[in-house]
């Protein structure tokens, strides 16, 4: 189980493969982002490169998140 003393490290839920981390919930939103992105266009008649470039600056704010606000630690291991 992945458990650091650091507060920004915790676990989200208990999964059927084991416990679900932010990390996880960060890799689960860049697809999901992109499909709703493309939903969107389609449903409310919002141009695809619009919604696309909606997408991509959301997908990027999480990634950021992910990489420099909250970065994994060294002793975080799957």
């Amino acid at each position: 189980m992945a458990v650091s003393d650091s507060p920004r490290s915790w676990i989200v839920t208990q999964g059927p493969i084991g416990p679900a981390s932010r990390y996880d919930l960060y890799l689960a939103t860049v697809p999901l982002v992109f499909f709703m992105a493309a939903l969107l266009s389609v449903v409310v008649s919002v141009p695809t490169h619009v919604a696309m470039v909606f997408a991509s600056v959301l997908t990027g704010a999480v990634l950021f998140d992910g990489l420099f606000l909250n970065p994994p630690q060294v002793d975080d291991s799957s």
